[in-house]
């Protein structure tokens, strides 16, 4: 399982995410997601959120993502694609 740092997602900064076991640096240089939330007996709420470096370059990893979780509040779903570069181990 792989430790990350999410404060690059959080603050829309450009730091990147942290690999401790692999010890390798995500440098993101793509978010695309959408966040819904249903409460019970109610509409649902979306977000859409968006964000690219102007010069996407190096050895890309695209990752996809689809987290669902339900509880007595409602219902939250995430889903999206990240793009990283990720650099060597030192």
């Amino acid at each position: 399982m792989m430790s990350w740092s999410s404060r690059a997602i959080r603050t829309r900064s450009s730091r990147p995410a942290i690999s401790w076991e692999a010890r390798r640096v995500y440098v993101l240089q793509s978010f695309d997601a959408t966040f819904t939330f249903t409460p019970p007996g109610g509409p649902t709420f979306a977000e859409h959120f968006a964000r690219s470096k102007h010069n996407v370059h190096g050895d890309l990893v695209t990752c996809t993502f689809d987290i669902t979780e339900t509880g007595p509040e409602g219902t939250f779903r995430g889903f999206g694609t990240v793009v990283a570069f990720i650099t060597p181990a030192s």
